[in-house]
């Protein structure tokens, strides 16, 4: 398992990556894209396009796990922002963030003690 410090430090070393890439493609003077086709005159911008695509196909498909998780989790925690204005957990602080640990839900309608486990708890369940 990551620690939650880990993931919150990977995913701020993915937004500063993608704020890089985005300000290289913005400026034509520093854009790899247009350097690399005016150094290589040979090739054509789809030989480009087609490579990118291949290898965004490829982070897709290693990722997709983890993207897929992530995408369910921003799903639930924006339903349950719909009915609940705030959740207040009570001893966060205990659960480890390493090693086994089993999450129970007290109430009657135990899907919704879930989803709220599953958007609050910082590990990955």
């Amino acid at each position: 398992m990551t620690s939650p410090a880990r993931t919150r430090n990977d995913f701020a070393k993915t937004q500063l990556v993608v704020f890089y890439v985005i300000l290289l493609l913005a400026i034509d003077s520093i854009n790899p894209v247009k350097i690399f086709l005016h150094v290589f005159p040979n090739i054509q911008p789809w030989h480009v396009a087609f490579t990118s695509i291949v290898l965004m196909t490829y982070v897709f498909i290693t990722e997709m796990k983890q993207m897929l998780y992530f995408s369910v989790k921003i799903f639930f925690h924006s339903i349950l922002s719909i009915f609940f204005r705030e959740v207040s957990i009570v001893g966060k602080q205990n659960i480890p963030h390493y090693g086994p640990v089993i999450f129970t839900g007290n109430h009657a309608n135990q899907f919704i003690d879930s989803v709220v486990m599953f958007c609050t708890c910082q590990r990955t369940i």
